[in-house]
């Protein structure tokens, strides 16, 4: 993990059920020591049993600090079926807008030739190559993000001769962001560099090494997708004539400091003072809308073209006649 976060559920369901009698148990290890309810730590074990059942879920906090590693252990009892897991987890981020990328988990570390290239974002069936176009993966999401704080391990392994070097590409470039590992090391970061990511661009991992890097063959990584949630004051914000915003979920501006949680999908919240210089426009012929406790709409009625408040509690009057 490469940033703080609180992992507060995972699940996990089985392709096969383990059979009669019989049974696999989960749990998560945090940087080698099982989350068992022993020692102070949460109890994190899931157990999925019988013929029929193939889910199981766990809710709880388990803290979980940049640097930490993680992983689930599988324990059978009675020699359940074999069988495919798939795997989920809920976290929240210590930093508002930070999420979590890459965990690319034993990649097979290529020992000659390079440079060798990967997706970061993505499991690939055909690992590390040295085309970057047959890794490159394409970035679609929406939403632009800042990428920072890279970290590599190798786990167990070190390096035997080095250095070995990751470093993240875009659109065919090197960025600024690369970990080095020289001999003897097992894990290595970049906290420092950043670069940004918008829809349509394309971006790959590359890995080069110096000698023979030994007995290290396999590799995790992971990185910050950072999306920043910026507070927004009266200074802060220039929009030009005839804007439209479309909302996908809750926004709040506020210009008082206060602390909002953006639950509601569609609306934006003021808090603070606001004044406008130039006019205020409502859609013209609105539905009445409900009435919500606390608070007072106002609304141009589409059955009168009359400009309406309705209150709290229920009651409309009309401001003006049209």
């Amino acid at each position: 993990m490469s940033f703080a976060v609180t992992v507060t559920d995972y699940a996990i369901n089985l392709f096969t059920a383990p059979g009669a009698a019989k049974q696999h148990e989960a749990a998560i290890y945090k940087n080698g020591v099982k989350q068992d309810g022993s020692g102070g730590t949460p109890d994190t074990r899931i157990t999925i049993s019988g013929a029929s059942s193939t889910t199981g879920s766990w809710s709880g906090t388990l803290p979980v600090a940049s640097g930490d590693r993680l992983l689930v252990q599988s324990t059978p009892t009675g020699t359940p079926s074999g069988s495919e897991w798939a795997i989920g987890v809920k976290f929240v981020a210590t930093t508002d807008g930070e999420s979590h990328g890459g965990s690319q988990v034993f990649v097979n570390l290529p020992s000659a030739g390079g440079p060798h290239f990967a997706a970061p974002n993505q499991w690939s069936s055909i690992g590390w190559d040295t085309t970057e176009a047959n890794v490159d993966a394409l970035w679609d999401s929406p939403t632009d993000v800042t990428i920072r704080d890279l970290r590599i391990s190798l786990g167990t392994q070190t390096v035997g001769t080095g250095p070995i070097t990751f470093t993240m590409r875009k659109a065919g470039a090197d960025t600024a962001m690369t970990a080095t590992m020289t001999v003897g090391q097992s894990a290595g970061s970049d906290m420092t560099n950043e670069f940004d990511m918008t829809q349509g661009n394309m971006w790959s991992m590359k890995y080069t090494f110096s000698g023979s890097p030994g007995a290290a063959r396999v590799a995790s990584f992971a990185y910050v997708m950072y999306a920043p949630y910026v507070p927004l004051t009266e200074s802060a914000i220039a929009i030009g004539s005839d804007v439209t915003v479309n909302v996908s979920r809750a926004i709040a501006l506020s210009v008082d400091g206060n602390t909002n949680v953006l639950s509601e999908s569609g609306v934006v919240k003021a808090y603070g003072k606001f004044s406008v210089t130039d006019y205020v426009e409502l859609t013209d012929g609105q539905t009445a809308p409900g009435s919500t406790s606390g608070k007072a709409r106002i609304y141009v009625d589409t059955a009168d073209g009359d400009l309406k408040i309705v209150f709290g509690d229920g009651t409309i009057k009309t401001i003006v006649t049209d």
